[in-house]
């Protein structure tokens, strides 16, 4: 088995404010992929589930993570031809337990994983193939869905659509073990024969052996237009057993994309559309990324806003805003909140935790506004929010490397609030190493402490550093509550090596620490009795 990169990190933590967020840590990062490119692309802005990595948590507590790739080695141990589908099996540590590759002689993606509730997951993508793994290929490019079993077997492989283009970007397991895909279809044969008009397109299926039960297209709020463009592609089950939420984008005029608005309607179990509408601003291209269920019906929709006015209350600049908004049961937008700054925003996923609060997964290049207590470690840098069930902000949290670091999806919390974010790299530096090659997959695990904070835990200390960065000369500060009289202050490389260590003596908020260490990144550890009581990231600049 391949091991991962180990790195500890603690961030978010700071002194003088007792009422503080909880901080989020970084339990772990590896780099998946070999020395060509893996996820290959730009990422769109009308449409994310086109060049996604996606990542669900299993129900054995392992981790799968599936994406695309052109590499023959390293993680990826062949390759069909041209792109192929790529799937790894990650345990809660972040070792390798299996990996497949889907591939024919064609272009060939997954798009999403998603858990089975006996074990095991679904993948859903597109393949342009008809020979290797993929058999079946009705026309110039189907959608597909996969299963396998927890041990890597498959269970089956299907190919659905017609004659012409066809993708499946997301699906959801219903308590029967059935399927529900949705996606974009212009085919009017094979499996979409008798649909009739539509772009957006949804198929039930069995759950043991892929065969459709149904499978229809839908017009949106654009879809009466010939020069329209709209899909599907993200789909949440609701648990209170009225249907399933599905949104996309709609837009008037396929040569003008800034009239794209994000697209979200309800379907009912027997495939009957309840409502449709849209919402967005006024001047620019808007998208979905995510749905997360509510209470009392509503949900929440995660994406991007791209411009001013409309469904917007306010605009923050650039290319994009992350854009968080949130929908009764009877599909009303009740309202809606943009997070980041004047560049380059995206929320790409979104997760709820046990008490409500949102976990909202993307990428940024901003540094002012929302960001401008943050720093950049390069290009795009992962970024995850996190808000109260009224979207109100609570915690932020942003890393990577020199280059392009862009989260595009984040697992559910398990029982301890740990998750992971999953996206690509084009770094290897910072919190990035170990790239194989090219562009990798990267996944990072993620956790929150489930207690309110960590001055409310019996024996823990808060700590922070003045000033960080620093030159290797800096200050330690701790809370004034329950400081103990001797402590050992050590200092860790990215590697987990020890590089420096000081016994701290004396009932002090302050002690001075004098460091001979290079430039980089590191991270500080407080023990007393042999236990940690604090944790920090410290910045050594020259």
């Amino acid at each position: 088995m391949k091991k991962l990169y180990f790195t500890l990190f603690l961030i978010g933590v700071y002194f003088g404010n007792y009422t503080m967020a909880q901080s989020l840590d970084t339990l772990w990062t590896k780099c998946i992929g070999g020395s060509a490119q893996e996820v290959t692309g730009t990422v769109q802005l009308n449409n994310v589930g086109m060049d996604m990595v996606s990542t669900c948590l299993g129900v054995d507590s392992n981790y799968y993570v599936a994406s695309y790739s052109q590499s023959s080695n390293g993680y990826v141990s062949s390759n069909a031809g041209d792109i192929d589908g790529f799937l790894v099996k990650i345990s809660p540590s972040g070792d390798t337990v299996w990996t497949k590759v889907l591939g024919g002689s064609g272009f060939d993606k997954i798009f999403k994983v998603k858990p089975s509730a006996n074990g095991g997951c679904y993948v859903i993508g597109q393949t342009q193939s008809n020979d290797g793994f993929f058999t079946g290929n009705h026309g110039m490019g189907d959608g597909f869905i996969a299963k396998f079993d927890n041990s890597g077997n498959l269970i089956f492989k299907k190919c659905y659509g017609g004659s012409s283009a066809d993708i499946l970007y997301d699906l959801e397991e219903n308590p029967a073990g059935n399927v529900v895909a949705c996606g974009e279809s212009i085919s009017s044969d094979g499996d979409l024969a008798g649909t009739g008009a539509g772009y957006c397109w949804m198929l039930f299926a069995n759950g043991n052996n892929g065969t459709v039960s149904n499978s229809q297209v839908y017009t949106g709020p654009n879809g009466s237009n010939p020069d329209a463009l709209e899909n599907y592609s993200v789909i949440k089950r609701l648990s209170d057993g009225t249907g399933y939420i599905v949104a996309g984008f709609t837009g008037p005029d396929f040569s003008n994309f800034n009239l794209d608005d994000i697209h979200v309607a309800k379907i009912n179990f027997a495939g009957t559309k309840l409502w449709s509408t849209a919402v967005g601003s006024a001047t620019g291209r808007d998208g979905s990324s995510a749905i997360i269920e509510g209470s009392n019906g509503g949900f929440y929709v995660t994406g991007w806003l791209g411009g001013s006015g409309g469904d917007a209350a306010q605009y923050l600049g650039g290319s994009a805003d992350a854009w968080l908004t949130y929908f009764n049961a009877s599909g009303n937008l009740v309202w809606e909140k943009n997070f980041g700054g004047t560049n380059f925003e995206f929320f790409t996923d979104g997760k709820m935790d046990a008490a409500g609060n949102l976990f909202l997964s993307g990428f940024t290049r901003s540094v002012d506004n929302l960001l401008a207590n943050t720093t950049s470690s390069g290009l795009w840098d992962f970024w995850t929010v996190k808000t109260d069930s009224a979207g109100n902000f609570l915690n932020q949290f942003r890393l990577g490397g020199a280059s392009n670091d862009v989260c595009l999806g984040m697992s559910a919390l398990n029982n301890n609030n740990e998750f992971l974010m999953v996206g690509f790299t084009d770094s290897n530096e910072g919190f990035v190493h170990g790239n194989n090659g090219g562009r990798d997959i990267w996944v990072t695990k993620m956790a929150e402490p489930i207690s309110t904070g960590l001055q409310n835990e019996k024996n823990k200390q808060l700590i922070s550093f003045y000033p960080n960065p620093n030159n290797g000369s800096f200050t330690v500060v701790f809370d004034s509550q329950n400081t103990a009289s001797v402590l050992e202050f050590k200092i860790y490389n990215l590697s987990s090596a020890l590089v420096y260590h000081e016994t701290l003596s004396g009932n002090n908020l302050y002690h001075q620490i004098n460091c001979n260490l290079e430039s980089g990144i590191y991270f500080a550890k407080v023990y007393s009795n042999h236990q940690i009581i604090g944790v920090q990231k410290l910045m050594v600049t020259h």
